[in-house]
């Protein structure tokens, strides 16, 4: 449909559905289009924590968008050898966006930097546990690792709501 809903989902990146379309898509519009008062319910404790559920994922994508390596010669060994041995593009033709990242396939140089990187947008260590983010106490998360490949995984809205990855140093079938 080409309604304005849908052009400020392509146009700006505005949610088109799930609660968060109300406040980020709905609300956003009626502001910009100077349009009077705009009556939402207030949202119950379980659609709030999805909500921070949602916000916290959307944010350790960009995180790890924002982190991973665009030069191949800063990526692990073992990670390149995976994504060649694959067949898979790194680099679109101008050589700038990694094809992989757009798809939501990450890598990154420290598991420790992307834990610090969460805690600097206000993601505690308790709440990075709960979202299944980090294991505290321990040094590297088995998914958020510079030796692994990092997938997003989407929930039927195209939402981030988990990780999983694949250990690049490890033979197929391990």
């Amino acid at each position: 449909q080409g309604d304005i809903f849908n052009a400020a989902a392509l146009l700006e990146g505005k949610p088109i559905a799930g609660h968060e379309f109300i406040e980020d898509n709905v609300l956003y519009l009626a502001e910009k289009l100077k349009i009077g008062e705009v009556r939402t319910r207030q949202l119950t404790e379980r659609e709030k924590i999805e909500a921070s559920m949602h916000q916290c994922m959307k944010a350790a994508v960009n995180v790890l968008k924002d982190i991973t390596p665009t030069e191949r010669s800063k990526m692990d060994w073992h990670v390149r050898k995976y994504i060649y041995d694959h067949g898979w593009v790194i680099d679109s033709e101008d050589g700038r966006v990694s094809t992989l990242m757009n798809m939501g396939v990450f890598w990154i140089p420290s598991g420790d930097l992307f834990r610090k990187r969460m805690n600097d947008l206000g993601y505690d260590a308790k709440f990075l546990e709960r979202m299944d983010l980090w294991d505290r106490g321990k040094e590297e998360h088995p998914i958020f690792n510079p030796k692994s490949l990092i997938f997003t995984v989407h929930d039927s809205k195209a939402r981030p709501v988990g990780f999983a990855s694949r250990d690049c140093t490890k033979k197929e079938g391990e």
